[in-house]
């Protein structure tokens, strides 16, 4: 028999209706679009309003000055994009693993730690060479 995602109530339409609710406003509510709207006032201001470039070096260069068009721009641009990547691909990886897995969200532990079972290898492989070209 098939457990209820999160502990709600099986067969309680009203139970999984305030469950998807809670979950959808607890990762969509204020706090993930203030992160957003922070960077993206701080991309708007500085392209716009300084005729800087539309990157995120730009945003650093009150606090920087002209080192941001150096190496300290550079360092600042490749970070953030290897933070985007990883933070990008732990969201994905959590989708693989959910498809591969069955769609079981509790897959089994040597799943998370080992790969996909040889039968799911191939299904893990062709969602990851996919994934990227959407």
């Amino acid at each position: 028999m098939a457990r209820a995602p999160l502990g709600a109530a099986a067969g309680s339409v009203e139970a999984a209706r305030d469950l998807a609710m809670a979950a959808t406003i607890f990762h969509w509510a204020l706090h993930p679009w203030a992160i957003y709207t922070v960077l993206a006032l701080a991309l708007a201001f500085f392209t716009y309003n300084q005729d800087l470039p539309l990157t995120l070096r730009s945003a650093f260069y009150p606090l920087l000055g002209d080192r941001v068009w150096g190496w300290w721009g550079h360092i600042i641009d490749i970070f953030l994009v290897i933070v985007f990547f990883v933070t990008s691909s732990d969201s994905g990886s959590l989708v693989i693993d959910t498809i591969t897995a069955s769609g079981k969200t509790d897959a089994p532990l040597h799943n998370a730690y080992f790969g996909a079972p040889s039968k799911g290898l191939s299904l893990q492989h062709c969602c990851l060479l996919v994934a990227p070209a959407r």
